[in-house]
């Protein structure tokens, strides 16, 4: 491979919206944790309004992501005197599926790493070795931010090779 092929390395673009993606999916979970508990204390008696605001949780991602994009590329457009933001919802839908798939990904990975002992707690054990402190946390954030990176580097790819 010669120094000029650069399809082998993970673009700047990939890597920030990677970083940006994690950020955001932090933050995310943080207001969930915040919010979860109390809304469903009051919501417990009504089911179907449980399934409807769950169902509402889980899509909200893509069109805060989406805002946040169109958002942010019209502002960057009307700077650089560009047309307004396209493929907002895109870029939403998209980002949660990377999300979804580095999150999944991250986790399988963090097992063959650092295997659960087979014991009741198993399944305590993995969340602590997912949570916001220590070298495992170091170690999930790396491999979370590489694979959606890649993700994204592939959805990039592809799009240039469609065009």
């Amino acid at each position: 491979m010669s120094k000029s092929d650069s399809s082998q390395k993970i673009p700047a673009a990939a890597l920030l919206s990677a970083v940006a993606l994690y950020a955001f999916c932090r933050g995310f979970l943080l207001a969930l944790a915040v919010f979860i508990g109390p809304l469903f204390e009051l919501l417990r008696p009504y089911p179907r309004l449980t399934a409807l605001v769950s169902l509402g949780i889980w899509l909200s991602p893509i069109l805060l992501i989406a805002a946040a994009h169109a958002a942010l590329s019209s502002t960057l457009d009307r700077l650089e005197g560009a047309k307004g933001a396209r493929g907002s919802a895109w870029v939403g839908l998209y980002s949660w599926f990377v999300a979804l798939f580095a999150t999944v990904t991250t986790f399988f990975v963090a097992v063959v790493i650092e295997p659960p002992r087979p014991e009741p707690d198993m399944f305590e054990q993995l969340a602590s070795s997912m949570s916001l402190s220590g070298p495992s946390f170091v170690v999930h954030t790396v491999v979370w931010i590489i694979i959606a990176a890649l993700a994204y580097r592939a959805e990039q790819r592809a799009r240039r090779r469609s065009a």
